[in-house]
C-alpha cells in the first residue's frame, strides 16, 4: 500500500442495502468538520471508460452468471484504473477521499458466481493482483460493507430511481434475487478482510434509520481519522523478517533462536501467532518424542513458546488482538505463514509501518509442486531481512535440499487439499528432485 497523507474511504455494500444515502452523509459530514474531501462513484456512468460496464449491466453480453467473473471484473477494473490518477493526486494533496463502491464490488458481485470457496479466494487473489499490483491502482484504508438482507435490499434497489445512469433503468444485479443472496453472502465474507468494516443496517428484520446507519458509519471512520493509540514500546523503526525454506530445513529452529533473544532482552515484548489450521504433530529429533503443535511454535530441537491461534483466512484477527493489548509490544511473530490467506502483506506492513514493530514471518517458501506457497513470495519482497534455511537431501546427503518432494500416494489422497503434517514429505536437493519427476513420480 502506497503511503499517503489523504485518506481513502470506500462505501459499498450490497444494491438497496443504502450506500449513496450514507456517501452523501459521510460526505457532508466530513466538509462540516472542515476536512478537505474529493468524491470518487463507480462505475463512472455516462463515460467511456464505463461504457463496457453499462453494456455488461444492461445485459448486452447475457445474464449475470453467463458472464465469466473475471471478464466483467475487468470491464470495472479499467474505469477504476481510469479514475486511479486523479485519486492518487487527492491522497498526494493530503485530502480525504470518499468512493461510493470500489475492488470491494467486483469482489461481491463477482465473487458471488463463483460457488467453491477455494476458488472463490482464488479469484479474490486474481482480483488483487489485477487492480493493486497490475493496474496499480490506491487502496483504501477504510472499506466499509453495508448489510441488509437481500430480499429487503432487492426491494429497496428497485424502488429507487437510477439518477446516476441517464437512460437506463434495467441492472440484471438488481433483477436477479438469486445472485443478490450469493452477493450478500460474499460480503460477508469480504468483510472479514483486512481494513474491511461491516455495518447491519437492519435489526429484527426492520431497516434501520438512516441516523441510526449514519452513526455507526461515522464511528468507523472517526476511528480512521483520528485513530486510537496502540500501545507499543515503540521501537526506533518497524521493519520484517522472512524465515523460508522447505520442509525440514530448520525455520521453527531459527525462529526460536530469534524469540529467546527477545525474551531475555530488557524492554522487549513479543506475541507468537499461528494459525489454528496448522496443528500437526511432529517428532522432536533429541526425544524422538511426538507433540501436537496446537496452539504452540515447536521447533524440532525441542523449544516450545506459546502462540495466539487465529484463522488462516483472517490475518487481520493479529491486528484486533494486538489493539485488545495493554502491555506495550515490540515484536510480533507469524509462523506458518503459507497457510494464510495473501492479505497477510498488508497485515505484516501495518505492524512494521504503523506501529513501528519487528515482525517476524516464518514459513514454507514453495509448494511440493514449486509454485510459491501462499503469502511467503510477496513477503520475501517486503521484508528487510530474508532468512532461507536449506536442509539434507534424503537422497544423496546435500545440504542444499530446498525442496519438498511429497510422497506419491500422499499425493493422490490429497485431492486438492493442503495435506499437514510430516510423514508424508521429505526434503531434496534441486538434483534429486529432478531425478523422481523424470521417474514420473509425480
Amino acid at each position: 500500500m502506497e503511503n499517503f497523507t489523504g485518506k481513502f474511504i470506500v462505501i459499498d455494500g450490497t444494491d438497496g442495502s443504502g450506500k449513496t444515502t450514507q456517501f452523501n452523509f459521510l460526505i457532508e459530514t466530513l466538509k462540516a468538520r472542515g476536512y478537505a474531501v474529493e468524491i470518487a462513484d463507480f462505475p463512472q456512468y455516462n463515460t467511456k471508460s464505463a461504457g463496457l460496464v453499462e453494456e455488461y449491466l444492461s445485459g448486452k453480453y447475457g445474464s449475470a452468471d453467463e458472464v465469466n467473473p473475471k471478464i466483467s471484473s475487468i470491464f470495472y477494473a479499467c474505469d477504476r484504473y481510469d479514475a486511479s490518477f486523479k485519486i492518487r493526486q487527492w491522497l498526494q494533496e493530503g485530502k480525504i477521499v470518499v468512493s461510493n463502491r470500489y475492488v470491494s464490488a467486483n469482489m461481491g458481485h463477482q465473487g458471488a458466481k463463483i460457488p467453491d470457496p477455494e476458488k472463490r479466494k482464488e479469484f479474490f487473489d486474481w482480483l488483487y493482483d489485477l487492480e493493486y499490483n497490475l493496474f496499480g491502482i490506491p487502496q483504501p484504508n477504510l472499506s466499509i460493507i453495508l448489510h441488509v438482507d437481500s430480499k429487503i435490499a432487492q426491494q429497496l434497489a428497485q424502488q429507487r430511481q437510477r439518477e446516476d445512469w441517464v437512460g437506463k433503468t434495467k441492472d440484471i444485479h438488481e433483477e436477479n434475487l438469486e445472485h443478490l443472496i450469493h452477493a450478500e453472502q460474499t460480503y460477508l465474507e469480504i468483510a472479514k478482510y483486512p481494513n474491511f468494516k461491516l455495518i447491519e443496517c437492519t435489526h429484527n428484520g426492520q431497516i434501520m434509520s438512516r441516523e441510526e446507519i449514519q452513526r455507526a458509519v461515522w464511528q468507523e471512520v472517526e476511528q480512521l481519522i483520528q485513530p486510537k493509540q496502540i500501545s507499543t514500546t515503540e521501537n526506533k523503526d518497524g521493519w520484517i523478517e522472512v524465515i523460508c525454506g522447505c520442509m525440514f530445513s530448520g525455520k521453527s529452529t531459527e525462529a526460536a533462536k530469534r524469540i529467546t533473544k527477545e525474551l531475555i532482552s530488557k524492554n522487549r515484548e513479543i506475541l507468537i501467532f499461528v494459525p489454528q489450521e496448522s496443528s500437526r504433530e511432529i517428532t522432536l529429533s533429541e526425544s524422538n518424542t511426538s507433540i501436537n503443535t496446537s496452539g504452540k511454535l515447536v521447533s524440532r530441537n525441542g523449544k516450545i513458546f506459546s502462540a495466539i491461534e487465529f484463522p488462516k483466512d483472517q490475518p487481520s484477527a493479529i491486528l484486533q488482538y494486538l489493539e485488545s493489548q495493554n502491555r506495550p509490544i515490540t515484536t510480533v511473530v507469524i509462523e506458518e505463514a503459507h497457510f494464510c490467506h495473501f492479505s497477510l502483506v498488508q497485515v505484516c506492513k501495518k505492524l512494521a509501518e504503523d506501529y513501528k514493530l519487528r515482525v517476524i514471518v516464518v514459513g514454507l517458501d514453495q509448494t511440493f509442486d514449486d509454485e510459491g506457497f501462499g503469502p511467503v513470495p510477496a513477503l520475501m519482497v517486503e521484508a528487510e531481512f530474508v532468512t532461507k534455511e536449506l536442509a539434507v537431501c534424503v537422497e544423496c546427503g546435500s545440504q542444499t535440499a530446498n525442496k519438498s518432494w511429497l510422497d506419491k500416494n500422499a499425493r493422490e489422497q490429497l485431492e486438492g487439499k493442503i495435506l499437514v503434517g510430516d510423514s508424508q514429505y521429505v526434503a531434496l536437493c534441486r538434483h534429486c528432485k529432478n531425478k523422481f519427476k523424470k521417474q514420473n513420480q509425480l
